[in-house]
């Protein structure tokens, strides 16, 4: 619960209140949908060109967030007051 009151960089710090890494995966999975949804070639695909663009969006992100680590002082602070 501390790490959603940090200004220091904590798990659920934005950067001028953008997500960067949600950033990072809507950016290539929007592109993505606007070409399946414009381009007369993907035209029988158009309608779902919103799932198309998702799923490559939820894989990008849990790729991008799968890497994050935990912060191991947030860990102790929680595991240390169990303890108490």
């Amino acid at each position: 619960m501390p790490d959603l009151y940090r200004e220091d960089g904590g798990r659920y710090h934005y950067k001028h209140g953008v997500n960067p890494r949600a950033l990072a995966a809507f950016v290539p999975s929007a592109a993505i949908a606007a070409v399946v949804a414009l381009d007369s070639a993907f035209s029988t695909a158009s309608p779902f060109s919103w799932f198309i663009g998702a799923v490559p969006a939820a894989v990008i992100y849990y790729v991008i967030n799968s890497n994050r680590q935990v912060a191991a002082d947030s860990v102790e602070t929680h595991v240390g007051a169990l303890g108490e």
